[in-house]
């Protein structure tokens, strides 16, 4: 997790002035890199002081803290339900039905995490990418992977509105009962 979102247990030194875009998935597993190519390729086209990236093979419960911490965050990842190629975007709200597993997580449940453990969740999206080979490779499939410069194009218009339209985001601090 990156230094700036992983200040010990406290809201006390937020950081909501940057967004945070993760791209998930298994990068061994062809098409469900995805995620991971998109960060790649968005590395040098962001700015590292207004943009966090960030890559990893799960979501997982320890992803709510950074969330909540970020001005907006950006989910990427594959899908076995779309075309292949096919890229969708969806806005995410905070959902907490269902009993996720350990070392996996739904990223609107993440969301719900979010408020529930911090007191926020920032404006959230969901890219996704449909795949066509999910075989053990390191590459994309050609159709996936001509489908990478209208991931990072979504992404940075989705940063750059989130510039355009929102004003600073101010913390919002659960109450705790100390009962």
């Amino acid at each position: 997790m990156p230094d700036e979102f992983t200040i010990a247990g406290s809201l006390s030194h937020p950081c909501f002035d940057k967004a945070l875009v993760i791209g998930y998935g298994n990068p061994m597993r062809g098409d469900d890199g995805i995620g991971w190519r998109a960060i790649e390729a968005l590395g040098g086209q962001v700015d590292p002081a207004a943009v966090r990236l960030e890559t990893c093979h799960q979501l997982t419960p320890e992803w709510s803290d950074p969330i909540s911490r970020a001005r907006r965050v950006i989910f990427i990842d594959a899908a076995c339900d779309a075309a292949p190629g096919d890229v969708r975007c969806r806005t995410l709200s905070p959902v907490a039905e269902g009993h996720p597993q350990t070392h996996r997580c739904d990223p609107a449940w993440l969301l719900a995490c979010a408020v529930e453990l911090f007191g926020r969740c920032p404006p959230a999206h969901l890219l996704t990418v449909g795949g066509e080979d999910f075989s053990l490779r390191e590459d994309l499939s050609a159709t996936v992977a001509s489908a990478l410069p209208r991931i990072v194009a979504r992404v940075q218009a989705l940063l750059e509105a989130d510039e355009a339209e929102a004003p600073p985001v101010k913390p919002v601090v659960p109450e705790i009962d100390r009962a």
